[in-house]
């Protein structure tokens, strides 16, 4: 029987982030914001493993409260790209209305009750007062950015609030400590801008991603659920094919082909928790020489925007039998390399040429297997950066080398003449 051990890196009750076309890392959320939307780099909270699980009763939303996903909005009302995010997020709801659950968290980049973005935010909590916050927020949307309080009346007054109990409300500030408590709640996950998203407290999308990001990531949980619950026949078949060695024909590979484990690992070069596990790896790989085929998988997480031309770059590499040359390279370096410049610069460190190196890397040669291996994790289960495949046998996140050592332990014993599994 194949088993599904999963190792966890980092978020809630164990969970690592983002997955095929929206995946996040394993581990601490550290967004890498869309250019877009947010020019810095958040930091990541001091112990993610705090962040709670929100009452949604308390907060505005829409969808079943059983659905499958649900999915928080950090939002800020008068944020030209939270307005983008909110035209995905009605596509999502009107495309999965039953699967999804759309919980709006306020996160007003202005902190100062009463003015900016923070009145806007106080308006919508007292529309909410009335049942009638989404009516509300759209009407906001509506408006051009920098709306006055005469401009929030006036859309009380078109949806058919109380009026007069809407400006009570408003005048008032009851809300600010719960918009206040919102903004840290937001800053305590790693936000510094908005949009942001997370997804069933594992998943975290920072910016207006498009529709096909969430549509992916959607359709990959459900998937996964489906599998999980018995719903996909052959599910273990499905996850045994990753040992097949014909199915790495061509990949990035260390030790013979015939050892007696095959440890397959689904990496995105960007991903810090893969980074941890890479040295993991070279270890075993110097104990049971001989004993372990490595293969390596491509799974850049569009959330790091540059991780897919990293490894397209890899792949140049490889093709001057220099993949792992690039890989350690590339580790050693303090950060992500963000131009074609620096991968040139590191083609040159590690002896290739660099002219092949250079016309190989704008050819786009080797998109098409990056996101053939992208499609072959989404396959398998695969949904976040680091997960291995040893033998079978699914480690999800970044895993110590004690763990790792001892479960390549087990496969070897059970290889052994008289053993059978």
């Amino acid at each position: 029987m194949i088993k599904n051990k999963a190792v966890i890196g980092g978020l809630i009750g164990g969970g690592f982030f983002l997955l095929l076309l929206i995946f996040v890392t394993a581990g601490p959320i550290k967004f890498r914001s869309q250019k877009a939307a947010v020019e810095v780099e958040n930091k990541a909270p001091s112990n993610p493993a705090t962040v709670p699980a929100m009452n949604v009763r308390t907060l505005p939303s829409l969808g079943p409260a059983q659905a499958p996903i649900t999915i928080e909005e950090f939002s800020d009302f008068q944020c030209p790209f939270c307005r983008k995010g909110a035209a995905t997020m009605k596509k999502v709801m009107a495309n999965y209305p039953q699967d999804v659950r759309w919980v709006f968290r306020h996160f007003p980049l202005s902190k100062t009750p009463g003015r900016g973005s923070f009145l806007t935010h106080e308006a919508s909590v007292c529309a909410d007062e009335q049942g009638k916050f989404w009516e509300f927020r759209d009407g906001i949307l509506a408006l051009p950015y920098g709306s006055q309080k005469a401009d929030l009346e006036r859309i009380a007054k078109s949806i058919g609030l109380n009026l007069s109990q809407f400006q009570d409300c408003l005048d008032s500030g009851k809300y600010d400590s719960f918009l206040l408590e919102e903004q840290r709640e937001g800053l305590r996950r790693g936000m510094t801008g908005a949009p942001a998203f997370f997804v069933n407290h594992k998943y975290a999308l920072a910016g207006a991603y498009p529709y096909e990001y969430f549509d992916q990531l959607i359709q990959t949980i459900l998937k996964s659920k489906r599998k999980s619950n018995g719903l996909i026949p052959n599910a273990e078949a499905a996850v045994s094919d990753v040992t097949v060695p014909e199915k790495h024909s061509g990949r990035p590979s260390q030790g013979p082909p015939d050892a007696p484990v095959t440890l397959v690992e689904f990496n995105d070069f960007h991903c810090p928790y893969c980074r941890q596990t890479g040295p993991v790896i070279d270890r075993l790989m110097e104990k049971y020489e001989g004993k372990i085929q490595r293969v390596w998988r491509h799974f850049p997480l569009p959330m790091h925007r540059e991780a897919f031309r990293t490894h397209e770059a890899s792949e140049c590499a490889s093709e001057q039998n220099k993949f792992w040359d690039f890989y350690h390279a590339l580790y050693a370096m303090p950060g992500n390399p963000r131009s074609d410049q620096t991968l040139l610069n590191i083609a040159g460190t590690i002896g290739l040429d660099q002219n092949q190196f250079q016309v190989c890397l704008e050819s786009d040669k080797y998109s098409k297997r990056i996101r053939e291996d992208l499609q072959e994790g989404s396959r398998l289960g695969v949904e976040g950066t680091p997960t291995l495949f040893v033998n079978g046998e699914m480690i999800a996140g970044a895993v110590s080398y004690e763990e790792l050592d001892q479960i390549v332990q087990s496969e070897l014993e059970a290889k052994k003449p008289g053993n059978y599994q």
